[in-house]
C-alpha cells in the first residue's frame, strides 16, 4: 500500500515551520526554567552553609567560654585539695574543716562547669557536622547547576540547528511546490484539490455512484498522481525515463504501448483505487493474496 499524501495542501510547510518555531521557543523556556530551579537550589543551600558557619562560629565561642569556666573550677579544686591536704598534715582540725569546706563547695561548680563545657563541646561538633553536610550540599548543587548548563546548552544549540536545517528544507519544499502550483490551472487545481479533500458525510453510506464517480476522476488528477509518483518512487521514475527512451527507437511503439498499460497504468489505477478509498476507512489493501481451501465433497 502506497502512502496517501496530499501534496497540494502546502499551508501545512508554513504551519509546520511555525509549530517547530514554538517548540524551540518552548524548549529554551523548558531550559532555563529548569536552569533557574537549579540556581535557586544553589543558592539555598549556600545560604544554609552561611547560616551553619556563622552557628559554628558562635558555638566556638561559646566552647571557649565554657572550656575557660571548666579549667577555673578545676584550678579552684586543686587548690582547694591542695589546702585540704596541707591542713589534714597540720592537724589542726580547725583547718581541715575550713579547708574540707571550700573542697565541698569547689566539688559542684567543678562538675557543673564540665557538664556545660561537654554540652558546647558536643554542639559544637554537631554544628561541625551540619556544616560538612551544608558544604556537600553546596557541592552537589554545585555540579547539577554545571552539568545542566552544559547540557542545555548543547540541547538548546542542536535543537535550534536541527530546526534551522529543518525549517530551511521545508521553505525550499513550500517554495517548489508553490512554483509547481503555480504552473497548473486553478480549474485542474480546484479538481485535484477538491478529490483529495473529499471526505464521507459522517453517518451516512458511501453510495455506489459516489465510489464511480472516485474511480473515474478526471485527468488532471490522473496527471497529478502520475506526476507525485514521478517524484516521489524511484522505481516509477526509472520505468518512466525507460520507456521514454525506448519510445525515441523506431518501431518500438507498440511494444512501448503494451509496456505503459501494463506497468504505467495498472500502477496509476492501483494508487487512484488506493486515494479514492483512503477516506472511506483506516486501511486500504491492494493486490492482496489470499489462499483458499477447496471444500470437500460430501
Amino acid at each position: 500500500m502506497s502512502a496517501n499524501a496530499n501534496v497540494f495542501n502546502i499551508d501545512v510547510f508554513l504551519t509546520t515551520i511555525r509549530s517547530l518555531l514554538s517548540i524551540e521557543h518552548e524548549t529554551k523556556d523548558k531550559c532555563a526554567e529548569g536552569l533557574n530551579k537549579a540556581e535557586n537550589i544553589l543558592q539555598q543551600t549556600q545560604e544554609e552553609l552561611k547560616i551553619s558557619n556563622g552557628m559554628l562560629d558562635v558555638a566556638r565561642v561559646y566552647e571557649a567560654e565554657k572550656l575557660a569556666e571548666q579549667l577555673a573550677a578545676d584550678a579552684r579544686m586543686a587548690k582547694a585539695l591542695a589546702e585540704e591536704a596541707a591542713a589534714i598534715a597540720s592537724g589542726n582540725p580547725f583547718a581541715i574543716a575550713a579547708a574540707s569546706a571550700e573542697v565541698a563547695a569547689a566539688t559542684p561548680e567543678l562538675i557543673r562547669a564540665t557538664e556545660e563545657y561537654n554540652k558546647a563541646r558536643e554542639h559544637r561538633e554537631r554544628l561541625e557536622h551540619r556544616v560538612e553536610l551544608a558544604q556537600r550540599c553546596v557541592s552537589i548543587a554545585e555540579e547539577m547547576v554545571n552539568t545542566l548548563r552544559l547540557r542545555f546548552n548543547y540541547s538548546q544549540a542542536k535543537i535550534s540547528k536541527d530546526i534551522l536545517e529543518g525549517n530551511g528544507r521545508l521553505q525550499n519544499a513550500y517554495n517548489d511546490l508553490s512554483t509547481y502550483l503555480s504552473r497548473i490551472s486553478s480549474v485542474a487545481l480546484k479538481e485535484i484539490s477538491d478529490f483529495y479533500k473529499w471526505k464521507p458525510e459522517e453517518k451516512k453510506p458511501v453510495t455506489p455512484d459516489v465510489v464511480h464517480d472516485r474511480l473515474n476522476a478526471s485527468s488532471n488528477v490522473n496527471n497529478a498522481i502520475l506526476e507525485y509518483l514521478y517524484v516521489t518512487d524511484p522505481k516509477f521514475h526509472f520505468s518512466v525515463d525507460r520507456l521514454c527512451a525506448q519510445l525515441k527507437t523506431p518501431g518500438n511503439e507498440t511494444s512501448v504501448e503494451i509496456k505503459i498499460k501494463k506497468n504505467i497504468v495498472s500502477r496509476l489505477c492501483e494508487e487512484l483505487v488506493i486515494r479514492s478509498f483512503a477516506p472511506m476507512g483506516e486501511r486500504v489493501e491492494t493486490q492482496g493474496i489470499y489462499y483458499l481451501n477447496p471444500q470437500s465433497s460430501v
